[in-house]
C-alpha cells in the first residue's frame, strides 16, 4: 500500500470510561517460512533475511501484548489479564506441517508460546479474513482491536491508548500507516455491526481514505493514533535498522 493518509484532527474527546469486561486483541501474522514471509524484502534481504525480519517483528509485537495485558493488572484500572485476550491469527503454509509432524496451531505455540490464543486465518481476500476474526470474538468481547505484525512501532503505549479511547468515547479507532493503509483497528461493540471489510481497495494506498469515509458515512466518533512506517517494502527496512540501532543504545545505557 502507498500514499500519504488523510490529514485531520479526529481525535476523541475523553469523557468517563464505560464499564468494561473484555477486550481482545487481533496480531495478524504468518509463519516465518523463508520465500513466504515479507516476499516484497526478499530482494533485498533474500529469502532467509526476509524471514528473519518477519520472526522478529511478530516476536516483537507479542512482547508489547504480554505487557499490554500485564499492565492492565498493574495499573489497577478494572481490568485483569483474563479480562485482555490475545488472539494470534495466523496462516501456516502445508509444507511447515510435513516438516516437523506438527498441527498448526502446536507450530505456533512452539514459536510464540503458550500463553496466547491461536487461530487460522480464513478467508480469500484480507477483508474477509479480518471480518471473519471479529466474528469468532464478537460474543465475549466489549471490544476488539486488530494489529499487523509488519509495523515495529506499536508499543504498549499505542494498544493503551486504542483501548483508552475506546473504554471512553470513540467509535473506532485508527492506527494509520504511512502508505495509506492502517496498522491498527479498533471498535466498540456498539460499533461491531459497522462493515468496513467490504469494497475497500486491499493492499493500495485507498484503503485508510475508505475506511475512513465508511467511518464518517454513519456518523460514528473516530479517534486516529499516530501514522507509523509498515516494514514492507525495501525503502521501508531502514525504520527497521534505525529502531534496532536505538533500542540496543538505549540498553547499553541501561
Amino acid at each position: 500500500m502507498e500514499g500519504n493518509a488523510p490529514h485531520g484532527d479526529d481525535k476523541a474527546g475523553l469523557s468517563e470510561p464505560e464499564t468494561q469486561t473484555s477486550t481482545t486483541l487481533l496480531i495478524f501474522t504468518k509463519y516465518p517460512t523463508p520465500g513466504f514471509a515479507k516476499t516484497r524484502l526478499i530482494p533485498l534481504l533474500g529469502p532467509d533475511g526476509a524471514a528473519q525480519v518477519s520472526r522478529a517483528m511478530t516476536e516483537r509485537i507479542c512482547r508489547a501484548a504480554r505487557r499490554f495485558r500485564q499492565q492492565a493488572q498493574e495499573q489497577g484500572n478494572g481490568l485483569s489479564p483474563r479480562d485482555i485476550h490475545v488472539r494470534v491469527c495466523y496462516v501456516v503454509r502445508e509444507t511447515d506441517l510435513t516438516s516437523n509432524g506438527s498441527a498448526k496451531h502446536e507450530i505456533m505455540k512452539q514459536w510464540l508460546g503458550q500463553d496466547l490464543e491461536y487461530v487460522e486465518q480464513r478467508g480469500e481476500s484480507l477483508g474477509e479474513r479480518l471480518r471473519q476474526a471479529f466474528a469468532d470474538v464478537e460474543e465475549r468481547s466489549d471490544q476488539i482491536i486488530v494489529v499487523g505484525s509488519d509495523i515495529p512501532g506499536v508499543s504498549v503505549e499505542i494498544l493503551t491508548e486504542a483501548c483508552s479511547a475506546i473504554s471512553h468515547m470513540a467509535d473506532v479507532v485508527l492506527g494509520p500507516a504511512a502508505d495509506g493503509g492502517y496498522y491498527l483497528l479498533g471498535l466498540r461493540r456498539s460499533s461491531f455491526d459497522l462493515d468496513l471489510f467490504t469494497d475497500i481497495s486491499w493492499s493500495t494506498e485507498k484503503v485508510l481514505e475508505q475506511t475512513v469515509s465508511r467511518i464518517e458515512k454513519h456518523s460514528k466518533i473516530l479517534h486516529r493514533l499516530e501514522t507509523l512506517v509498515d516494514i514492507d517494502r525495501p525503502e521501508d527496512y531502514p525504520v527497521w535498522i534505525e529502531l534496532q540501532k536505538s533500542e540496543s543504545e538505549s540498553a547499553a545505557r541501561r
